[in-house]
């Protein structure tokens, strides 16, 4: 889940890089028109406060995202915890990069300083060693994130394979 999350930012960081490369991925529900590609490059004055919702919508969703698949870490192996549990904490800190901006992704792409990235890593191996490595079993989990998987036939599992995700 966290991997969701990152690709959440990512569309989010990028809205303008991305127009100008002729690509969209702001979902089109998003917004009572979908913009031009030319609109979205040139962070066209009339798209601003549509671009903003969906890029925070954006962020909104990518932190549900980062807090179930943090909360799932446990289920990984050991060795892949922590690389991921670093790069998420990173990408949410573009996040928060994106809301000081005021979700003005249009004037320039959000970046984390060295600095910062440097103090999120120490902050984070810090969070995963107090945690005894996140070896303690998730107590949460948002089914509802898997809401957009429903109709994928492959996302099925026989009954006797799926992972009971309730917390009894």
């Amino acid at each position: 889940m966290p991997l969701i999350a990152m690709q959440l930012t990512n569309i989010a960081r990028d809205v303008s890089e991305d127009a100008q490369n002729n690509r969209r991925y702001l979902p089109a529900g998003l917004f009572s028109e979908t913009p031009s590609i030319e609109a979205l490059a040139a962070g066209h004055p009339k798209t601003h406060e549509e671009i903003r919702r969906a890029v925070q919508w954006l962020l909104d969703e990518a932190d549900r995202y980062y807090h179930s698949g943090i909360a799932g870490l446990a289920y990984l192996p050991l060795r892949a915890r922590l690389g991921i549990l670093v790069a998420a904490r990173l990408y949410q800190a573009i996040g928060t990069e994106i809301r000081q901006m005021e979700y003005a992704v249009w004037k320039g792409r959000a970046k984390v300083s060295l600095w910062k990235k440097v103090v999120i890593s120490a902050r984070t191996l810090a969070y995963f060693c107090r945690h005894g490595a996140l070896r303690k079993e998730p107590t949460e989990h948002d089914a509802e994130l898997h809401r957009h998987l429903v109709d994928f036939p492959w996302t099925q599992s026989p009954p006797e394979k799926r992972v009971n995700y309730e917390v009894h």
